[in-house]
């Protein structure tokens, strides 16, 4: 990959972290002050428990979300279908790509959540 494809990737991993941080810290906001939650520590400390919930749902993702993919009947029906054995490596290698590239949205958008609810915590108390 090129320098210019690089830098254009990095633009766009600045863009969406950017994106997330300016949707994620006012939710926590409102919902701290909905708990009585008034001091910038209380806040910070949130910033950080919201930070590994981001990580864990990410993380779960990556064992196949919520429901098991791993079980005998759901690798029964992605395996009986009509496609051949190309198409089927075709679409696992998608989902694998899917799967994986959530969480590592999750833990990249996660970790910058981290970050900023240390820095909170370090700056106020």
């Amino acid at each position: 990959m090129n320098v210019q494809g690089c830098l254009v990737r990095l633009g766009l991993i600045f863009k969406v972290v950017l994106i997330a941080e300016a949707v994620i810290l006012p939710v926590i906001g409102v919902f701290c002050w909905a708990t009585e939650q008034r001091s910038m520590v209380e806040f910070a400390q949130t910033v950080q428990i919201a930070a590994a919930l981001i990580m864990a749902v990410g993380l779960i993702s990556g064992y196949g979300g919520w429901r098991s993919v791993r079980s005998a009947g759901y690798q029964y029906v992605r395996t009986a279908g009509p496609d051949d054995l190309a198409q089927r490596l075709t679409r696992d290698r998608q989902d694998l790509n899917r799967t994986f590239g959530f969480m590592a949205w999750t833990i990249i958008i996660g970790v910058v959540t981290l970050f900023s609810g240390i820095v909170l915590q370090l700056l106020f108390t």
